[in-house]
């Protein structure tokens, strides 16, 4: 569905957004993924809502749905996109008791199913949707072709992690990297690596051995609603 572009795809986001401290968790964690990501960040209520749902999932490259609790809304909004024969995928945090698994009708849908939200293993979301969606796409797969080595993963989500800082910032300074790295255990020459690579391919500018770098490329779409 991802295909490999110049510029990184913009998505629809659909996903509970009660209780708010676990919305805010999973939003702080897509901002980690260098994908432009769109939220409808209110409940279904009026129709004004509903259009503006309807534009977000045609104006952007494709949709994900969190169905983590069988939520109405996201139910709703799933369905809108099927209507509208638009790309998306499904995510999944599986539950207990009957909110085990997914829903009968959803469970041939291509998913995401992720015990965690942020971190350097396969259980997940971050990892998952960098993997299988990100590094479709010309620089970082690009990126991820330049790495070596038993730490090659880990070191390619570090490397997005310091594109996706470029959504909201034209900056990003030495203690940021040492917060991006927390939990990889990659060695200052990895690191070093990385931000030669990112200099390599223009994506970022400033010297390899400074405390700041800015960012080389617009990489990112300016969408509409």
């Amino acid at each position: 569905m991802a295909r490999a572009v110049w510029k990184h795809p913009s998505v629809f986001v659909a996903c509970p957004y009660t209780p708010a401290a676990q919305f805010a968790k999973f939003r702080a964690a897509l901002k980690t993924v260098p994908i432009e990501f769109h939220y409808a960040d209110s409940q279904i209520r009026t129709r004004h809502v509903l259009d503006r749902i309807r534009r977000g999932i045609v104006r952007t490259d494709y949709s994900i749905f969190d169905i983590t609790g069988w939520n109405a809304n996201v139910t709703l909004e799933l369905g809108l996109a099927e209507g509208l024969n638009k790309d998306y995928f499904i995510l999944f945090r599986p539950g207990t008791g009957a909110k085990k698994e997914p829903p009968a009708d959803l469970k041939g849908v291509q998913r995401f199913q992720y015990k965690k939200l942020n971190g350097f293993s396969h259980e997940c979301l971050t990892y998952q949707l960098n993997e299988h969606l990100v590094q479709k796409l010309t620089h970082p797969r690009y990126i991820y072709d330049q790495l070596s080595g038993p730490n090659r993963d880990k070191a390619f989500v570090v490397a997005m992690r310091m594109l996706a800082h470029f959504k909201d910032h034209r900056w990003f300074h030495r203690d940021d990297v040492k917060d991006y790295c927390k939990g990889s255990y990659l060695r200052d020459s990895a690191v070093t690596e990385l931000l030669e690579i990112l200099k390599g391919r223009q994506l970022t500018r400033g010297r390899i051995d400074g405390q700041r770098w800015q960012s080389g490329r617009k990489l990112y779409k300016n969408v509409q609603f």
